[in-house]
């Protein structure tokens, strides 16, 4: 118009939202809620023609079905889960009784001396149903499609070519999380509920988790329907704040199911006052929704190097000269992980929930860091 001048228009800051103090304050390190939090733990397992030996007769333990019982040292004892972990490279094992079984060096193995991960056996007398008798010989037997099973039972065995193995899960940093005080506590969310397909057969999980949260065995689409349609009953200011942890329950046929409803929740969660830890064992049973809606990332030791690579591809360009280096540090220390804030920006790199190592590509970490011929520890 003519006669006025013309003036830049400046934007101002919308003030934020009156915080309601829905969430206590917790150590800053930690996750802070509302998040979802994806933890990529390590692949055991043996390899796909490895015998098991069922209640119709043996079977290769890839021909295993959920809910066909497989001998264990307690007696026949219900599968929950088969995961097909892939190609990994495997040793095999003759014992002194010529026995033998091809399996990854990280897997646990019964022996007289108690539970080792193959790696760790030097003299150790191994538990089979024939006796103990110790390691003869171990070679390095390639890449190859391997299998595992979780089993309904008090100590997570069953025999495998008549030989004690060990299905384990991931329970331990989770455990820490939830029961200490000075992480999240018992008490931190209004509601929690745990999903788990191997709860039967963890008694950690049972004696830690079960006493003070809702425990689920198994996953329905209709567990997670029944908490949003809960939340949203509620105006948001009053909505209670809610946990939701899969534990194991993601796998590649999981993945497969674009309207499965934790996909869905993992684009909304926010809206509903819900965090969500997803703890898998395989990166690639992840689908591309809930990676790309991650907000934290725990990675621990990875044996497989698909896996391994799989990571890499996703979460590299948070720091791509450091990323690997950030998680050789992570790794100095027996049963950590590296610990990625991805809801700062750049990215913030934790050892464990202990040290940060870096920002972005900025590395903070003072030591030395573990070249590839170093010994990094699981």
């Amino acid at each position: 118009m003519e006669g006025k001048s013309s003036k830049g228009l400046k934007i101002y800051k919308v003030k934020d939202l009156e915080d309601k103090g829905k969430y206590p304050e917790v150590n800053p390190i930690l996750p802070q809620p509302p998040f979802l939090m994806i933890g990529y733990g390590s692949v055991r397992c043996v390899y796909e023609y490895s015998n098991v030996e069922t209640k119709e007769g043996v079977k290769y333990i890839k021909n295993v079905k959920i809910g066909d019982y497989v001998k264990g040292d307690e007696g026949f004892v219900e599968v929950v889960a088969v995961l097909k972990q892939g190609t990994q490279k495997c040793y095999r094992i003759i014992l002194h009784n010529d026995m033998e079984i091809i399996l990854t060096d990280n897997h646990q193995i019964q022996t007289k001396q108690g539970l080792k991960r193959l790696r760790n056996i030097t003299d150790e007398d191994i538990t089979t149903e024939q006796g103990h008798f110790k390691i003869k010989s171990k070679e390095e037997y390639g890449e190859v499609m391997t299998y595992d099973l979780s089993v309904k039972s008090n100590n997570n065995l069953f025999y495998c070519n008549e030989i004690l193995v060990h299905n384990s899960g991931k329970t331990n940093s989770l455990i820490n999380m939830m029961r200490r005080e000075d992480m999240y506590g018992t008490d931190y969310w209004d509601d929690v509920l745990v999903i788990s397909n191997t709860a039967g057969n963890d008694p950690k999980m049972y004696k830690f988790m079960g006493d003070a949260f809702r425990l689920e065995d198994h996953y329905e689409n209709k567990m997670i329907d029944d908490l949003v349609a809960k939340q949203k009953s509620y105006d948001r200011e009053d909505m209670p704040t809610q946990l939701l942890i899969l534990d194991d329950i993601i796998s590649r046929d999981f993945k497969k199911s674009s309207s499965n409803a934790i996909n869905s929740l993992a684009t909304r969660f926010r809206h509903y006052e819900m965090s969500i830890m997803v703890f898998v064992q395989s990166a690639r049973a992840v689908s591309n929704m809930i990676r790309s809606n991650s907000t934290d990332i725990l990675v621990y030791h990875q044996q497989s190097t698909l896996e391994w690579e799989k990571i890499k591809l996703e979460y590299s360009d948070l720091a791509p000269k450091n990323f690997e280096n950030y998680y050789k540090i992570s790794q100095m220390e027996r049963y950590n992980f590296l610990y990625i804030d991805a809801q700062q920006n750049p990215a913030h790199f934790y050892s464990g929930f202990s040290e940060l190592i870096g920002i972005g590509d900025k590395m903070l970490y003072k030591g030395k860091i573990p070249g590839d011929e170093d010994e990094v520890f699981e």
